[in-house]
């Protein structure tokens, strides 16, 4: 990797060449590559923002993954999140910032075969179906029974948990 002087040592670089160099070609062609090395300088200081700000966008999805990925493994225990939403959305947003992350993901034994069939055919299979939506029925109606006291809850959750059954419902069975 080439060294960048500092804008000093040009200076000095400059300096002793002009005050040594009578000849008004070489005074160009020392221009020139003085010119060609300050540039060179400043580019490289324009290349660490750039670097700085795709940093940023990675740390952002990167962090957008793991909470998104969180809230798909609570969505599997709470019947009110979704978990293959935010399964892919923590796909997406580990495969804008780490491949190894994106790959650990697609690759995971219980994850990465619902987000695979969905991104590649486009629907989930019956047993997945199956599971989602007795587990589902099952938690909001325990939660109706015996936690939630007012009628106006009962009646969200019960709603809720309709349209999130229209969702599943709706999406293509696949065969395996």
């Amino acid at each position: 990797m080439i060294q960048i002087p500092s804008r000093n040592k040009i200076r000095m670089i400059k300096t002793i060449l002009f005050l040594t160099l009578q000849n008004k070609k070489i005074q160009l062609i020392t221009k020139f590559f003085v010119y060609y090395l300050f540039m060179r300088y400043k580019e490289a200081h324009q290349e660490k923002n750039v670097d700085i700000y795709f940093r940023g966008k990675r740390v952002f999805f990167l962090a957008s993954g793991f909470v998104s990925l969180c809230l798909a493994i609570l969505g599997i225990f709470l019947p009110v999140l979704p978990t293959t939403p935010f399964l892919l959305l923590s796909a997406y947003c580990f495969s804008r910032s780490s491949r190894k992350w994106h790959l650990w993901l697609l690759n995971h034994r219980y994850f990465g075969k619902i987000i695979r069939d969905y991104n590649e055919r486009k629907g989930v299979t019956l047993g997945i179906k199956i599971f989602a939506l007795s587990f589902l029925w099952i938690t909001i109606l325990l939660s109706v029974i015996f936690v939630v006291e007012s009628i106006l809850l009962d009646f969200l959750l019960i709603s809720i948990a309709s349209f999130v059954s229209a969702h599943i419902l709706k999406l293509k069975t696949l065969r395996d």
